[in-house]
């Protein structure tokens, strides 16, 4: 434990663990090495890695700590949003990779052109799960419910 004491001419000084004086300048490393940090973390920013808007902030608020890697907001990435809806195996071959399909999507008015994705298996239930990349995704929303028009 550091003990504070007065020297002879008015400095300052401490004892340290070994039970040595030291002047009180020789902990000066140690607290710019503080404020240092401290600065630096002020100037630090977040960044999204995609663009797309803010849908939780997971309870963050100024002065929390966040750690390298941890996931401070939840992001829409409108990029990857997609229709989907699982078909059982025997009707996989009327959605082939690449075929251009258009979604109707309920409170939404005209019809949304897409693409068809590789589906992708679910052997547990015995379906194939389809993926549609929607061309315009502006306004829309996960969860949306919609219809599959054919060619």
């Amino acid at each position: 434990m550091s003990r504070l004491f007065h020297l002879p001419g008015g400095r300052r000084g401490y004892e340290g663990q070994d039970g040595r004086a030291r002047p009180a300048f020789a902990e000066a490393p140690a607290v710019k090495a503080v404020e240092l940090a401290k600065y630096r973390m002020d100037q630090t920013s977040l960044a999204s890695p995609v663009e797309g808007i803010v849908v939780s902030d997971d309870g963050l608020r100024p002065g929390l700590y966040i750690t390298p890697g941890s996931y401070g907001f939840a992001i829409l990435d409108f990029a990857t949003l997609h229709f989907e809806f699982e078909v059982p195996w025997s009707e996989i071959g009327n959605f082939a990779e690449g075929a251009q399909v258009k979604i109707l999507l309920s409170g939404k008015d005209g019809e949304f052109p897409g693409q068809v994705l590789p589906p992708l298996p679910n052997l547990k239930n015995n379906t194939c799960l389809v993926r549609i990349r929607l061309e315009k995704t502006e306004g829309l929303w996960p969860g949306m419910q919609g219809e599959l028009i054919l060619p």
